[in-house]
């Protein structure tokens, strides 16, 4: 299932790590979010957008604009998924 995984272009401490890969979509997005988020508090200040289209077969394109764009393909099922959990 190599649709369901999210590829992150960079590490935000680390330009040079390698690519990481995460299974879950959801919790790859959830993790980007809150690791953006407290290097912002760590500076004192932030600026971050996140937004959130619909795509082909029920996919949702989740962006997250900090300093860099994340783009997380997440599918309907990933969604509902999460949901129970």
């Amino acid at each position: 299932m190599a649709e369901r995984q999210i590829f992150a272009r960079q590490e935000m401490r680390n330009p040079s790590a390698p690519v990481e890969c995460i299974a879950d979509p959801v919790r790859a997005a959830l993790q980007c979010v809150g690791r953006h988020i407290l290097e912002g508090l760590t500076h004192g200040h932030f600026k971050y957008e996140i937004s959130c289209e619909l795509g082909n077969s029920g996919r949702r394109l989740l962006i997250i604009h900090a300093g860099m764009s994340y783009k997380f393909t997440i599918s309907e099922t990933d969604v509902l998924n999460s949901e129970t959990k």
